[in-house]
C-alpha cells in the first residue's frame, strides 16, 4: 500500500535522488526537505507514514528532528529511518536513543532498504487497525483506554509514565531504550538521579511476575522480552 514518506537531507536534493527514485518504484510518495528546519515544516504539513533523515558529517541537528518526531504529541508513530556514514557502535546508539526505527550505514543495498521500509510500514498499519493496541503473549495494552492486561487480569494504578514506559518497551521490542531517550522522548524531561530506575522498580512491582520481562541492559538501559 503507497506511504507518504518524507525525505530530510542536510546534503542537498540531488545526494537522495536515487532514493526517491526507489520510493516511487515501489508506489510510495516521497517528499524531500533540504534542511532540517525546512524539513520539520514539511513533517508537521505532511503528517507522512514515514521520515527518511539522511544524516550528514555532523548528525547532532538530524538527531534532534529525530528525537523531535519521538516527541510529537500527535505524530510521534511516524517511523523514522536514520542514513549515515558512520557506522560505528557508539553512532548507532545515539541514532536509536533518539528514538530511530532504524539505522542504515551509506552506501546500502536498494533490496535491504526496501525490505526495511516494508517491515516498518506493515508494523505500524497493523497498529493502526487495532487502535494501537499492542498484544504480546499474554500482555494487552491499549493506548486509548489506558489499560494493561496480562493474563487475562488488570493491572491498575499505572502512573501516566509507567504506562507510557511500558507501551514503548512493547512497542519497540526488541530493541534497548536508553534512559536518555526515556527521558527526553518519553517523558519530555531531562536524567535526573535514578528517576527512570525508580519508575521501572515500580512498573515491575505492579506488573509482578509479568514484570521480569523489563530485562535490564547493562550500559544501555531497558528492553522488553
Amino acid at each position: 500500500m503507497p506511504a507518504s514518506i518524507l525525505i530530510i537531507t542536510e546534503n542537498g536534493a540531488d545526494s537522495v535522488a536515487g532514493l526517491s527514485r526507489v520510493l516511487t518504484e515501489d508506489g510510495h510518495q516521497p517528499s524531500v526537505a533540504a534542511g532540517w528546519g525546512e524539513g520539520w515544516k514539511q513533517f508537521e504539513k505532511l503528517r507522512p507514514a514515514m521520515v527518511v533523515l539522511d544524516l550528514g558529517p555532523k548528525p547532532k541537528r538530524g538527531l534532534e528532528v529525530c528525537s523531535k518526531v519521538r516527541a510529537h504529541p500527535t505524530l510521534s508513530t511516524a517511523s523514522v529511518v536514520l542514513l549515515a556514514v558512520d557506522g560505528g557502535i557508539e553512532e548507532k546508539e545515539r541514532g536509536f536513543s533518539a528514538g530511530a526505527d532504524l539505522y542504515l550505514t551509506k552506501p546500502f543495498d536498494d533490496k535491504r532498504l526496501r525490505l526495511w521500509v516494508t517491515a516498518l510500514l506493515r508494523r505500524a498499519r497493523s497498529d493502526e487497525k487495532e487502535g494501537g493496541v499492542l498484544r504480546a503473549e499474554d500482555f494487552v495494552i491499549d493506548p486509548r483506554a489506558k489499560t494493561v492486561k496480562t493474563g487475562g487480569q488488570l493491572i491498575r494504578d499505572l502512573t501516566q509514565k509507567e504506562f507510557q514506559l511500558l507501551y514503548e518497551l512493547v512497542r519497540r521490542r526488541p530493541r534497548t531504550l536508553s534512559k536518555e531517550f526515556i527521558m527526553r522522548s518519553l517523558w519530555n524531561s531531562i536524567l535526573r538521579d535514578n528517576t527512570v530506575e525508580v519508575h521501572v522498580w515500580n512498573l515491575r512491582k505492579k506488573l509482578g511476575p509479568a514484570g521480569g520481562r523489563i530485562l535490564t541492559v547493562a550500559k544501555a538501559g531497558y528492553r522488553f522480552a
